[in-house]
């Protein structure tokens, strides 16, 4: 088990509204989970349930494995991530497409994500490839509908990475 420093102040403040976020967040995913679940099938959370992954990967998210039906791994996942790939911009919203870089599929996502068209934000591809769009949580704070913007946010990059996922099956045929 990992050791972990004292507690601090600010460590209070966090958990004085812990429940509260996290029902906010949740409330959130779950407006999300039929977009989801219509495009990628029914979220997998056997071994990843939400609340495991803040002390796992600092993040807080939905998934699905194997969206594209060939045992590859592919991952398609939202949610609000505790890091970004940019400095100071954390919390985030995020969606991503993720499959093994050594596999037909991730030959194909590899080369969307290195193209000039691509539409993902970010990707990475060491060993693997993950292509991601992401916005800080605070770009949405002076919005009077934030929740309905975040929500109308995750459905598009859903359906953004749903057509990638057609033009890799488009690619492999």
């Amino acid at each position: 088990m990992v050791e972990t420093s004292s507690f601090k102040i600010e460590d209070m403040i966090v958990l004085t509204g812990i429940s509260n976020t996290l029902s906010k967040m949740d409330e959130i995913l779950d407006l999300v989970k039929p977009t989801f679940t219509n495009y990628f099938g029914t979220p997998y959370e056997y071994e990843t349930e939400k609340l495991k992954q803040i002390p796992e990967n600092n993040r807080y998210a939905v998934l699905t494995t194997d969206v594209l039906g060939d045992d590859n791994d592919a991952e398609v996942m939202f949610g609000f991530d505790f890091d970004s790939a940019e400095e100071n911009q954390a919390p985030t919203l995020f969606a991503s497409l993720y499959c093994q870089e050594d596999h037909p599929t991730g030959y194909a996502l590899l080369e969307i994500v290195r193209s000039s068209t691509s539409p993902f934000d970010y990707y990475d591809d060491d060993g693997l490839v993950i292509a991601w769009f992401e916005i800080p949580l605070v770009t949405f704070l002076p919005l009077p509908n934030q929740k309905e913007e975040m929500v109308e946010w995750f459905n598009e990059k859903l359906k953004e990475i749903k057509e990638v996922i057609h033009t890799i099956c488009r690619i492999r045929a």
